[in-house]
């Protein structure tokens, strides 16, 4: 089983390395969004999760980060349709494949057909030192056909002569757009849309309808659900998992700092801000950083 024209992520970076003369924007999909304005933007896009699909008025996206096995799946074809049309460099986590019963040769060949539109790379978040996961998953299996290279934590470890992962396996795709920004020497580096709220009510989407895993009937039944049913339940980011993410972004955020790389993230209500290496910006001030044609 092969993938044609595989690139690792350590290739990637290499090729696309910056030094120290653009800046970054790595951008969730939370609510946060409305208030960005687009003419503030220049430098390297990073979209994560959906959100070049979400919010494509701020493409376009030069990378685009997933890591999670419902969406963008390149073997649904709807989902490779959306793809094919982004133009961005999409960095594809092996743990799409986890919790669905599917045929390794077909995701090697849905992939394979997307390239045909676009750049593809298959990065590792979680086998470090190829180290298979306990009980063995899907993407173990897949890991084990091929070649990935080192995990974006191992890479990000080594940028600071650090012989260990940077971080955790990560419970949000955020952290690894994040961690691709520094990889890349992309300072200063904004976050936005990105806050990691504890329940799920506190939870707002940009253009919150819109689900682009979903088809329109789910889309108007989950609208209902949100709109009769009290949500106040946690949400994915909580408890251990949520301390275990805001632990990350805290290691992260002070390997930017020693590397001389200030972040800044863009909302008033991201749990990030309680970090010190996090610092405030709407992205809105005239003097952000002089517009220019990069």
């Amino acid at each position: 089983m092969q993938l044609h024209n595989y690139h690792s992520l350590c290739e990637i970076i290499q090729t696309h390395k910056f030094d120290f003369d653009k800046p970054a924007w790595v951008i969730g999909s939370s609510q946060n969004l409305e208030t960005l304005s687009k003419d503030r933007i220049s430098g390297i896009k990073i979209g994560i999760g959906d959100t070049p699909i979400r919010a494509p008025i701020f493409g376009p996206y030069d990378f685009w980060v997933t890591a999670n096995t419902i969406y963008p799946l390149p073997w649904i074809e709807k989902h490779q349709d959306q793809l094919s049309k982004i133009n961005s460099h999409i960095l594809l986590s092996s743990v799409c494949v986890n919790n669905n019963e599917i045929n390794l040769d077909n995701v090697v060949n849905s992939i394979n057909k997307l390239r045909e539109f676009t750049s593809v790379t298959l990065y590792d978040t979680r086998h470090f030192k190829s180290l298979l996961c306990q009980p063995r998953d899907n993407c173990c299996k897949l890991f084990g056909k091929l070649q990935f290279g080192p995990s974006i934590q191992e890479l990000l470890g080594a940028k600071i002569k650090n012989k260990h992962p940077a971080y955790s396996t990560g419970g949000t795709v955020a952290l690894h757009g994040l961690a691709l920004a520094v990889l890349l020497n992309c300072n200063p580096i904004y976050l936005a849309g990105i806050e990691i709220p504890e329940y799920e009510k506190d939870y707002k989407y940009f253009k919150d309808f819109y689900q682009p895993h979903l088809s329109r009937i789910g889309m108007v039944k989950r609208y209902f659900k949100n709109l009769f049913i009290k949500v106040d339940q946690h949400s994915v980011f909580s408890g251990v998992t949520r301390n275990n993410i805001l632990r990350d972004f805290e290691v992260i955020g002070k390997i930017a700092k020693s590397l001389g790389i200030t972040v800044f993230v863009t909302s008033q209500k991201s749990a990030l801000l309680q970090f010190n290496e996090f610092k405030f910006d709407d992205a809105n001030f005239d003097n952000l950083f002089p517009l220019k044609d990069l």
